[in-house]
């Protein structure tokens, strides 16, 4: 084979896809060692930490592999993803603010930008960061549901609602714009504007039509339902979120009320125990970057 550099990290990959990240890592730091260091092996070595729950290594790899190739973006996006997944804000925020910097026509750097200042309740700058991004691909509807939630945030009601609307007309068959306007229109309601809360459930129901493997619309009518002390219809929606989100612990915690209501205790008991095990889950990491996942 006339590159052993490639072949080694060909390999290294097949071992990594099928989820042999140890052995992977030992291949990728063997090539490194052998002085065949590449900004892609410390890429894939960084993945290969974070898969095994090593994120100090991980963003280690991630900075190598930049200090090796700083032209490339995806290593910018990368490591910030791993930072921000780990709730490593502060660092992640640095790394994205340098990756805006470096990349100033880059659409996928003010997206990460924002999601991290979102996260961070920073929501002013994420609103600018969001802003930008729909300036910089008008036609990628991610960008605009993040600045409508930022917006929301920032305390700016009437422009969120303006940008969803804008949303729906530009993206009538985005299902996640339905279901994250339905979520902004469901807070709305808690504040006691009821008559936001009848769009919401047609949003919702909308959402659900469009992608059945939502489970987020499911888990709000069914929240709904319980409030409305309507258990049996509750109950329906709430085991199908469980059956598409196994991990999400709203769901468990709701489906647990809604057991015990109907007198299911044994039911009820299972699901607050895996309410519990899926919080415990939820706070060593942040869900919800799927704005920048390269394909890892």
């Amino acid at each position: 084979y006339p590159d052993t550099s490639k072949l080694g990290y060909n390999l290294a990959l097949v071992q990594y896809r099928a989820h042999k990240f140890r052995e992977s890592q030992v291949m990728l730091l063997g090539l490194i060692g052998e002085g065949y260091a590449s900004s892609e092996i410390y890429n894939l070595l960084g993945w290969c930490y974070q898969k095994q729950d090593k994120p100090k290594e991980a963003a280690r790899a991630l900075e190598q592999a930049i200090d090796q190739d700083p032209s490339k973006e995806s290593n910018y996006l990368d490591l910030g993803m791993i930072l921000a997944s780990n709730k490593l804000f502060p660092a992640a925020l640095v790394v994205a603010k340098e990756n805006v910097e470096r990349h100033t026509k880059s659409y996928y750097a003010q997206v990460m930008k924002g999601f991290i200042e979102l996260r961070m309740e920073q929501y002013t700058d994420a609103v600018a960061s969001y802003q930008r991004a729909t300036e910089l691909d008008p036609a990628n509807p991610e960008a605009w549901r993040g600045l409508a939630v930022a917006q929301f945030a920032a305390g700016m009601t009437g422009e969120a609602v303006a940008t969803f609307e804008k949303g729906l007309k530009q993206f009538p068959q985005d299902p996640l714009q339905y279901q994250e306007y339905a979520i902004t229109l469901f807070k709305l309601a808690e504040t006691g504007d009821k008559n936001v809360e009848a769009r919401a459930v047609d949003l919702m129901r909308t959402a659900m039509a469009m992608d059945g493997s939502l489970s987020q619309p499911r888990y709000y009518l069914g929240n709904l339902a319980l409030q409305r002390g309507k258990a049996s219809e509750a109950l329906q929606y709430l085991e199908a979120a469980a059956r598409l989100d196994q991990k999400n612990s709203k769901i468990h915690y709701a489906l647990s009320r809604a057991y015990r209501r109907l007198g299911r205790g044994e039911e009820a008991a299972k699901e607050q125990r895996l309410y519990q095990e899926s919080k415990a889950s939820e706070e060593k990491s942040a869900p919800g970057f799927s704005a920048v996942v390269m394909g890892k």
